[in-house]
C-alpha cells in the first residue's frame, strides 16, 4: 500500500514536474581521434524536482573556481545516464535551464524501479531562480 502512495506523489501533478531528457551517445572516430554525439530527447518526463542545497559537489569537481550554480535533485521511474563508456551524461532541460547528471542510483524509498538523480546547472545564467 505504502508503495502505491509513493507511485501516486510522484505521478502527482501538484508535486511532480515534467522536464526533458537528452541522452547522448558519443562515439570517437577512429580516423582523426574526434568525438561526435548523436542526441535523442525525451520529452514529458514525469518526476519530482527538488531544488539540492549540497554545494560540495561542485566544490570537489572544480576547487579552483569560486561560484554559484543551481543543482536539482530528481526522483523519477526513468533512470538517467551519467558519464559512462559510450555516452556522455544526459542533459535535463527543466524550466528553461539545462542541467547534467552528476549521479544516479536507485531509489528505493519510492518502490522498485525508481531512481534519484543529482544534477548541476550548465548555464552561464539560470532561469528559474
Amino acid at each position: 500500500m505504502a508503495m502505491e502512495l509513493a507511485m501516486d506523489v510522484v505521478l502527482d501533478p501538484l508535486i511532480s514536474d515534467k522536464f526533458n531528457i537528452i541522452r547522448r551517445t558519443e562515439t570517437v572516430s577512429s580516423v582523426n581521434g574526434r568525438s561526435s554525439t548523436t542526441n535523442v530527447t525525451t520529452n514529458n518526463v514525469c518526476g519530482v524536482v527538488d531544488m539540492f542545497s549540497d554545494r560540495e559537489l561542485i566544490r570537489e569537481q572544480f576547487p579552483e573556481m569560486q561560484y554559484a550554480t543551481n543543482v536539482i535533485s530528481i526522483v523519477c521511474k526513468k533512470k538517467l545516464q551519467t558519464a559512462v563508456t559510450g555516452f556522455q551524461p544526459d542533459l535535463v532541460v527543466w524550466r528553461g535551464d539545462n542541467y547534467v547528471v552528476q549521479r544516479c542510483s536507485p531509489y528505493p524509498q519510492f518502490g522498485s524501479g525508481f531512481y534519484q538523480a543529482t544534477c548541476s546547472s550548465i548555464d552561464l545564467t539560470d532561469a528559474s531562480p
